[in-house]
């Protein structure tokens, strides 16, 4: 279901990002990674993916600021946010209808494929 769409994740623990990698490259057809929401935007900004998964806590840009700036650009962008943080807490934060799933960490693989699933059939309408 997600073999032909693009990501950009968004993680600024390199060891997270390097562990994830192997697993999204297997996924996506495409990965782009950024270290911190700011690179994120850039990247953002260089091209469009199908689907953003972002961190939440992060220095220069945190995932909050990242996802309103997306959506900001193209409303209909989808996102999933990766946290340590409780949805209800992510919820709080702003997030409330800016994205289309929360995984907590550490990701549980169960919670994880249901959150990608959920948003790659959004994503194909």
């Amino acid at each position: 279901m997600t073999e032909e769409l693009t990501l950009l994740y968004v993680e600024d623990v390199e060891e997270i990002r390097e562990g994830m990698a192997p697993l999204f490259e297997a996924l996506f057809q495409e990965v782009v990674y950024a270290k911190d929401g700011l690179e994120a935007l850039e990247r953002f900004k260089e091209r469009r993916f199908d689907l953003v998964i972002t961190d939440v806590v992060m220095p220069q840009m945190n995932g909050v600021e990242l996802c309103a700036a997306i959506k900001s650009l193209k409303p209909e962008q989808h996102i999933v946010v990766i946290s340590a943080s409780n949805e209800e807490q992510l919820m709080d934060e702003g997030l409330k209808g800016q994205v289309d799933g929360f995984i907590l960490k550490p990701v549980i693989s169960t919670q994880f494929t249901e959150a990608i699933t959920r948003a790659a059939r959004a994503i194909r309408g």
